[in-house]
């Protein structure tokens, strides 16, 4: 890791002093950072050109689902001792856009990030493990729910299934926030319609809901059910909104 720490910054220091002679790109290498305390590791290929250094590589979202591509660049700030990188990446659920600013010593290698949802720590050099979460940014998500389980708009990696009359288990990546979500009614024909969410991810009245197998490592489930006023189970239309 030494050896490959001081190649990459005698390259760096090279462009810093003589850059503004070079025309063509160079690649400098593959280099990898731990964004801890989460468990993320991105993986960058960095370039060098007259400009600056250009990164692209991937975040490996914890190996829990396929890597998110990640993009940017780099700039010398202190004279070459340290660099910035600013990257732009997708969230683990595919709905967000995520900037994170690594500050990065030219000695160690290591150093400091924070992204533009307040996220921080510090960014851990060529790491051997990363343990922790995976980092999840989160944007509101809404939709739209027909009686027979279609919705709009499209999510990537959201499903809905309806296994039974006036119930409907609504797939989507994990999310921190999915214990705050909201159904509500949009059956023009039946207004009395009551729409309820399952509490604690699957359960109604303590009675655990169908949607709860379709859990796992990478996904949430949020079950809704559907009754006329008096209780019965019926069909409909609905929305749901999950912040």
């Amino acid at each position: 890791m030494i050896n490959k720490l001081i190649i990459l910054k005698i390259k760096l220091l090279i462009f810093l002093f003589f850059g503004s002679t070079l025309v063509n790109a160079q690649t400098l290498g593959t280099y990898r950072w731990n964004i801890s305390p989460f468990c993320n590791v991105i993986t960058l290929t960095i370039t060098q050109f007259e400009a600056g250094w250009s990164a692209v590589g991937s975040d490996n979202n914890c190996g829990l689902t396929e890597a998110s591509p990640v993009s940017g660049s780099f700039s010398s700030i202190g004279r070459g001792s340290e660099f910035k990188g600013i990257l732009t990446s997708e969230g683990l659920d595919r709905l967000t856009t995520t900037i994170t600013t690594l500050r990065i010593d030219s000695e160690s290698g290591g150093g400091d990030w924070v992204d533009d949802a307040g996220n921080t720590g510090n960014a851990v050099f060529n790491p051997a493990t990363a343990p922790g979460q995976p980092r999840i940014i989160q944007k509101n998500m809404w939709l739209y729910v027909t009686s027979n389980g279609v919705f709009l708009p499209f999510y990537e990696g959201v499903t809905v299934t309806h296994p039974a009359t006036g119930e409907y288990c609504i797939v989507i990546p994990k999310r921190r926030s999915v214990v705050g979500t909201q159904a509500t009614s949009a059956d023009r024909n039946n207004r009395t319609n009551i729409v309820t969410v399952g509490v604690s991810l699957g359960e109604q009245g303590g009675v655990e809901s169908v949607c709860n197998p379709l859990i796992t490592d990478t996904h949430d489930v949020i079950p809704v059910y559907i009754t006329k006023p008096d209780g019965t189970p019926v069909d409909g239309y609905f929305t749901v909104f999950v912040p």
